[in-house]
C-alpha cells in the first residue's frame, strides 16, 4: 500500500484516471491477498474479478474513445500559431487540419518542448524522432550573423580593459550552448539595456583563428571524450584582426578543477609546430595537473585542427536577481583539418556557439536563453569537430549536439 501511495506521490506529471484505475486495484489486489493468512477460493475469485474488470474497461476492442499522438519537440512554443505550425510540419500536414464544431480536438501543451494532441477516435502513441525535427529545425530558412546580431546595434560599447576590470570573476560558472542563428535574434532583444559590447578598433565581430595540438594517438581528444579526471587541452589562439597570438594550455587535474594558462607566441608559430620553450611550458603544466607522461605527451604535440569563427562579447552587469558575467556569441564557425593529406573543410554557417560566464548564480543571458527554451550543451570546439570530420572517432559525449546540429554541416575536401 505504502509502496503505491509513494508511485502517486513521485510523478512528475499529472495521473491520468486510466492509471488511477490500475493503482486502485492493485491496492484491492494487495488488501484482498492480505486479508487471509492462506489461498482461499474466495480471494482467489474477488481478484479474478478486479482483474476482470480492469480488462474490460480498458479494452481498446471495446470501448474505443480516444487517441492520443505524442510528439517530442527541439524547443519549447510559447505561440499557440507556432506550436500548430511546427507539429504540422514533423507530422507532413502543411495545412491546419479541419475540425467539426462537435469534434474539438484536446490539447494540452507542456512547455518542456513537448506537445500532446488528442482526438476522440481509437488510440495510439507515436514518438516523433528528434533527428528529424532537429534537422528541420537547423536547416530552414537563412540569416546572415550580421541579421542575427542586429540587436545588439542599440547597445552601448565596451574596451577590453573596462570589460576584464568589471567582469573578472573569482569564482566562475561557464556554460555553453549550440543553438540556430535563426533563433538568436529573439534572444539578444531580450538583454537589459544596460547591456554593452565589447569594440576594438571599431569592430564588434572579430576574427579568431585557433590551431589545436594533440598526439599522433589522439591522447587530448580521447581524455575528453571518455571524460579522464586527468585531462588537457593545447592550442594557439591568434587574434586576426588585432594580430597577437597565445598557446594556451587548459588541464583538469584529479580535483576536477579546470585551469587555463596562455603566454604569447610570435604570430607565425602559431600555425607551426611548437618549439623548445612551448614544449618546456607545456611539459611543465600538465606535470603540475598530474598527468601521466606529461613530457612524453608534450613532446609528441602537432597540429591536428584549426577552427575559424567571429565573435562578438557581450558583458552583463549585475542586478538583485543577477550576478555581472560576460558572454560570447560565435558565428561563422569553421573547422579545417589535415591529418589525412588532403584537407577537410567543415562550416556550419547556420548556428551559432554562445558561451556565457558567471557567478554562483545564472546570468541574463542565460535565462534570456532558457526563456527560449534553448539549454546547455555539451560543446567543444575541438572535440565536437574532430567527432563531425572523422565518423570513426568515438564520440558518445557530443552525440546530441553532433545529431542535432552537425547534420546539415557542409563538408569540403581541401587540397595540401
Amino acid at each position: 500500500m505504502f509502496g503505491v501511495l509513494s508511485i502517486i506521490r513521485l510523478r512528475s506529471r499529472e495521473i491520468e484516471q486510466s492509471e488511477m484505475s490500475y493503482y486502485l486495484a492493485a491496492l484491492a489486489i494487495g488488501l484482498i491477498a492480505g486479508l487471509s493468512s492462506s489461498v482461499t477460493w474466495l480471494s482467489i475469485g474477488l481478484i479474478a474479478l478486479v482483474v476482470g474488470v480492469i480488462a474490460v474497461v480498458d479494452s481498446p476492442a471495446l470501448l474505443r474513445r480516444s487517441r492520443e499522438q505524442q510528439l517530442v519537440l527541439d524547443r519549447a512554443y510559447i505561440d499557440e500559431a507556432e506550436l500548430h505550425r511546427a507539429v504540422a510540419q514533423l507530422l507532413g500536414t502543411p495545412r491546419a487540419p479541419h475540425h467539426h464544431p462537435q469534434h474539438r480536438p484536446r490539447r494540452r501543451h507542456h512547455r518542456r518542448g513537448r506537445a500532446v494532441l488528442g482526438s476522440a477516435t481509437g488510440q495510439r502513441t507515436v514518438a516523433a524522432s528528434r533527428d528529424a525535427g532537429d534537422h528541420r529545425h537547423a536547416g530552414a530558412g537563412t540569416m546572415s550573423p550580421l541579421t542575427a546580431l542586429q540587436p545588439l546595434q542599440h547597445l552601448d560599447t565596451v574596451d577590453l580593459t573596462a570589460l576584464n576590470a568589471e567582469a573578472a570573476l573569482q569564482t566562475r560558472v561557464d556554460r555553453k550552448y549550440l543553438l540556430p542563428l535563426r533563433a538568436l535574434p529573439e534572444v539578444l532583444a531580450a538583454l537589459p539595456a544596460d547591456a554593452q559590447v565589447l569594440e576594438v578598433a571599431g569592430e564588434r565581430s572579430l576574427r579568431y583563428a585557433s590551431q589545436y595540438f594533440d598526439t599522433p594517438a589522439l591522447d587530448s581528444y580521447y581524455g575528453a571524450v571518455h571524460g579522464r579526471r586527468r585531462r588537457f587541452k593545447v592550442r594557439s589562439r591568434t587574434y586576426l584582426d588585432s594580430g597577437g597570438s597565445f598557446l594556451e594550455v587548459k588541464t583538469r587535474g584529479a580535483r576536477a578543477a579546470t585551469v587555463k594558462d596562455r603566454v604569447p607566441v610570435a604570430v607565425h608559430a602559431a600555425d607551426d609546430v611548437l618549439d623548445d620553450d612551448a614544449v618546456s611550458y607545456a611539459t611543465d603544466l600538465l606535470a603540475d595537473a598530474g598527468i601521466p607522461d606529461a613530457e612524453r605527451l608534450a613532446t609528441a604535440l602537432v597540429p591536428v585542427l584549426v577552427t575559424r569563427y567571429r565573435r562578438t562579447t557581450i558583458l552583463l552587469p549585475g542586478t538583485d536577481r543577477h550576478d555581472p558575467s560576460r558572454a560570447t556569441i560565435d558565428t561563422d564557425l569553421a573547422w579545417l583539418t589535415r591529418l589525412d593529406g588532403d584537407g577537410r573543410m567543415l562550416r556550419l554557417p547556420a548556428s551559432v556557439v554562445v558561451e556565457t560566464k558567471s557567478g554562483q548564480r545564472a546570468g541574463a543571458l542565460d535565462r534570456a536563453l532558457w526563456r527560449h527554451g534553448h539549454r546547455p550543451a555539451t560543446v567543444s570546439k575541438y572535440g565536437t569537430g574532430m567527432a563531425a570530420l572523422y565518423r570513426d572517432l568515438p564520440a558518445h559525449r557530443w552525440n546530441r549536439v553532433l545529431t542535432r546540429h552537425f547534420s546539415a554541416a557542409t563538408v569540403t575536401t581541401v587540397a595540401a
